[in-house]
């Protein structure tokens, strides 16, 4: 059994591979309350959310000879305060929703919409889960 200590990450970047840098930075802070930590314009947006370097995302122009990332099978989920308020501010926005508010079983109401590249945003904030569901919960 190994005597090392545990890495302790101190936060998570995911960062995407996309040709359209200013649109994304347009986007997440003009529609989610994202702002640039870090800009080079055409080739990479450092986007913060709140006080702390734990809720970021990394968006980057591909490397030579690499394609744009797919937004397939990525979604990224934002907790929120009230997701009917801000589905109502979105839509004011004109920003095109792909899924309206629903209540979730697991215990969460939601609703969906995709960035400039495709990838699905769930905004969300908690609910009760369903007695199926309430056991899943892990404190």
């Amino acid at each position: 059994m190994s005597t090392r200590t545990r890495m302790d990450a101190k936060s998570v970047t995911p960062n995407f591979f996309t040709t359209k840098i200013e649109e994304t930075k347009a986007f997440y802070e003009a529609h989610l309350g994202f702002r640039s930590n870090f800009h080079q314009p055409g080739g990479y947006i450092g986007l913060q959310c709140g006080d702390n370097h734990a809720t970021m995302l990394g968006f980057m122009a591909p490397p030579p000879g690499a394609p744009a990332g797919s937004p397939e099978g990525l979604m990224y989920g934002l907790v929120v305060e009230d997701v009917d308020r801000e589905h109502e501010r979105l839509v004011e926005e004109g920003v095109a929703v792909v899924d309206p508010p629903e209540d979730q079983p697991w215990g969460g109401r939601r609703m969906t919409l995709r960035d400039p590249n495709g990838i699905l945003v769930m905004l969300f904030h908690p609910i009760p889960p369903d007695a199926e569901h309430a056991g899943y919960v892990v404190d």
